[in-house]
């Protein structure tokens, strides 16, 4: 289990906070929210999200949207804030918390706390990202396309905090998604500062110290007598 998932499920609690958890059902914290639009009644720029749009894995992320002018479908409107996951192939760990409002495929649960003076959104990001929630989103029905089942997924029991303590398990997680974010930058950098290195040295266009040009003519003159060398010496007869 890793430290994050300890402290969503109050194995590790944070200083300052005791007390007991109160179990809960999924469904008593969480709705999805039911408003369903179809994009040729929104405006043309409305940003749409389906789920190619969110990286698999866990992550987390959006890696883009497409606008309502270029979809002809129905989906479920969503806004800042609410949890969007993917109910499709759930096996490929697909969520984004929304920071705008707009519109998603109805692949996509967009989840809304049922109980906002119990539960907040940002928890139930956190919720969605554990092992006991993709557990029971695993429970899918349908072969070529499977989906998690609501039926299922409500009935998960989670260990619920008093709002004040998920606000502040989720201000933790949050600062050490920044640190993600933070190295995985200077990552991408490294790498690109190593690959333009390697273009230079393989090149010639940069050198090593200790290896300049004119002991690289000194070989080659080197290599270039000895060759004459043994070129003459088999030229001469024997005795």
């Amino acid at each position: 289990m890793s430290r994050a998932e300890k402290l969503i499920t109050g194995a590790t609690r944070l200083p300052g906070y005791s007390g007991t958890w109160r179990r809960v059902r999924f469904g008593e914290i969480a709705a999805i929210r039911n408003d369903k639009v179809h994009s040729t009644g929104l405006p043309a720029a409305t940003r749409c999200v389906a789920l190619e749009h969110i990286h698999s894995g866990g992550t987390g992320r959006l890696q883009g949207w497409s606008h309502a002018s270029e979809s002809n479908a129905t989906g479920y409107r969503f806004f800042a804030g609410d949890v969007l996951f993917g109910r499709l192939r759930p096996y490929l760990r697909k969520y984004w918390r929304a920071d705008w409002s707009g519109m998603c495929t109805t692949e996509i649960w967009p989840l809304v706390p049922a109980q906002p003076r119990v539960t907040t959104s940002a928890y139930l990001m956190a919720l969605v990202q554990t092992a006991a929630f993709f557990n029971g989103a695993a429970v899918t029905y349908g072969t070529h396309m499977p989906r998690a089942d609501w039926a299922v997924v409500e009935r998960l029991e989670f260990a619920l905090p008093p709002v004040a303590e998920q606000r502040a398990i989720t201000a933790v997680l949050t600062d050490v998604d920044a640190e993600i974010a933070a190295l995985e930058r200077l990552l991408v950098k490294a790498r690109a500062i190593k690959l333009a290195t390697m273009q230079q040295l393989l090149t010639g266009r940069t050198r090593l110290p200790g290896f300049p040009e004119r002991e690289r003519e000194r070989e080659r003159e080197r290599e270039r007598v000895d060759d004459t060398a043994t070129s003459r010496s088999r030229e001469l007869p024997p005795r």
